[in-house]
């Protein structure tokens, strides 16, 4: 029995495990995308806003943009953007859109109510005399009184945006609903109002972004509500005044391009270096070993603090993508550093001149 196991995941690895896929991969049900850099604009505080000494307000606009490919019954009703600062200097003050609130009809709703209240009383007679004369009579008295009540109350209300602090008040989060009155697909703007010091440079904003649909599973009545193409990006936002953060926050976004091209351009050859021989696609189907590079590898170099240099998985990269790795890692370590520093050297604002 056991023999019989082993000869069929053998068999299985030498017909599917080492050939190409012949169908590619569906995308994904709704696609995310903003751009990789944005600038911080100035902003004059309220006049009852408490500014720090030494620190100033700057604003950071985002555009981001859903495409949703799901069929009509499959559609999300609810979108969730979390963004966050990486430097502890910055805080969020303000942002935009803020929690609003939509009624599904056009003005209130017309409410009538009737009262109807009825009064009646009867009285009756009967009597004979000697059995020779029999009579009756009778009488009725009644009133009834209506009353109508007519007015206006307001529609019910939904959420179209809701939005708020997280993390102390290093990030801010936005939920979009979707609504009679708002349709998920397409491009919004939104705002982030940020505290930083006076000498601030830019940061590197951490952007999570996911949908909730609902979904029935086989044979279950009702449907149940799950989160979906969940994506991760980084915006590196630079002071508009300052030219030198603008020109490196573009080397970043740059460089990150590069690497994602380069990943999907030796895609197959990243797929073989993974499991190289029947041998190990026979272990990984029987659980007895992991691959070599594992499927995260890339939101590792991205979002991870790795050393490109040391990493095991990185170094079993095709030579091109670990070029592309390295130029990546060394855009976003110049630029940390930079938005961490007060100011440059002359030869440093000199050396990236020339460039």
């Amino acid at each position: 029995m056991h023999s019989t196991l082993k000869l069929n995941a053998l068999l299985f690895a030498a017909i599917v495990g080492v050939t190409e896929p012949a169908v590619a991969a569906r995308p994904a049900s709704i696609q995310f995308d903003l751009s990789p850099v944005a600038a911080a604009q100035p902003v004059v505080p309220d006049e009852d806003a408490f500014v720090p000494p030494g620190h100033r307000w700057v604003r950071v606009r985002l555009d981001i943009s859903s495409m949703i490919n799901t069929a009509e019954q499959a559609k999300p009703h609810e979108f969730v953007y979390r963004i966050q600062c990486s430097s502890l200097d910055s805080r969020v003050v303000d942002y935009s859109p803020r929690t609003q609130l939509a009624a599904s009809t056009v003005g209130g709703i017309r409410v009538e109510q009737s009262d109807e209240k009825s009064k009646s009383l009867g009285l009756a007679l009967k009597g004979s005399y000697m059995n020779l004369v029999d009579g009756s009579s009778g009488a009725d008295v009644g009133s009834k009184v209506c009353n109508k009540t007519t007015f206006e109350k307001a529609a019910p209300q939904e959420i179209m945006y809701a939005s708020g602090t997280i993390a102390r008040g290093q990030g801010v989060y936005f939920k979009l609903r979707a609504t009679p009155a708002q349709v998920l697909d397409g491009q919004k703007p939104f705002t982030v109002t940020l505290q930083v010091p006076d000498k601030w440079r830019g940061d590197l904003l951490s952007v999570h972004l996911s949908a909730t649909e609902s979904q029935r599973s086989f044979g279950a009545l009702d449907r149940d509500t799950v989160q979906s193409s969940p994506a991760r990006f980084q915006v590196a936002v630079f002071d508009q005044s300052d030219d030198i953060a603008r020109r490196w926050a573009w080397q970043l976004a740059e460089a990150e391009q590069r690497l994602r091209e380069s990943s999907q351009q030796y895609a197959s050859s990243i797929r073989e270096r993974s499991l190289p021989t029947i041998f190990h696609h026979v272990a990984a189907a029987l659980d007895v070993i992991e691959p070599r590079i594992s499927e995260d590898w890339m939101q590792r170099a991205l979002y991870g603090s790795i050393d490109p240099y040391f990493d095991k998985q990185i170094r079993q990269l095709p030579v091109a993508v670990k070029v592309a790795v390295l130029d990546y890692v060394d855009a976003k370590t110049n630029f940390q550093g930079l938005v961490r520093s007060q100011s440059l050297s002359q030869e440093a604002r000199s050396g990236l001149a020339v460039k």
